[in-house]
């Protein structure tokens, strides 16, 4: 499974469509909380690692996702983005 930032960049290049997101929802689709927590926890590792996942990218991502969140939402996202900063 390709990671969200290698999704990213073959977007960018023209390259993917909407059937790349159906199998990459696919490959998530029967993992558990805690597995997709564990997921997250080492793709942003990866990010980290290789200089594509700061506190600013993090932090422009709740101020774009925030809004269109309910406050239980809200809370769950501000979890897990603690989490990888």
């Amino acid at each position: 499974m390709k990671s969200f930032r290698e999704q990213q960049e073959d977007r960018a290049n023209g390259g993917k469509n909407q059937s790349d997101a159906a199998q990459t929802i696919e490959g998530l689709a029967g993992m558990s909380e805690s597995q997709l927590t564990a997921l997250l926890a080492a793709e942003a590792a990866k990010a980290k690692q290789n200089g594509t996942l700061n506190a600013d990218t993090v932090r422009s991502f709740w101020d774009q996702m925030a809004p269109m969140l309910s406050n239980e939402q809200r809370e769950k996202l501000k979890g897990l983005l603690d989490m990888i900063k």
